[in-house]
């Protein structure tokens, strides 16, 4: 795995967001029916090649992806870095996220 795509804290991840930053979640439909992070995105991992425009055209806008452990929010926060996008950041997990929202 890729890891030059830096993790945040739950903190972090509400503070960007906060600020403007966009939230996606890319879990499955099926994990996102048992709930998600109010104001996220739901763009499943498996579809964020072709859901590409959704993510904006302000390739500087940061953005804050999140799924159930990290790993699915990391390989596409690496896709999108490679089609140009600049301000990526994996907030890991749902679960550790959702005490914060």
């Amino acid at each position: 795995m890729n890891n030059h795509i830096p993790w945040i804290t739950p903190t972090e991840a509400k503070e960007k967001v906060s600020n403007g930053a966009l939230l996606i979640d890319v879990r499955t439909p099926k994990e996102t029916n048992d709930g998600y992070l109010t104001g996220a995105l739901l763009i499943n991992s498996e579809e964020a090649l072709d859901r590409l425009s959704e993510f904006g055209s302000n390739k500087e806008r940061e953005i804050v992806l999140y799924c159930k452990s990290g790993g699915r929010s990391n390989a596409v926060a690496v896709m999108l870095e490679s089609k140009g996008y600049k301000k990526l950041f994996n907030a890991g997990g749902y679960e550790d996220l959702k005490g914060e929202w």
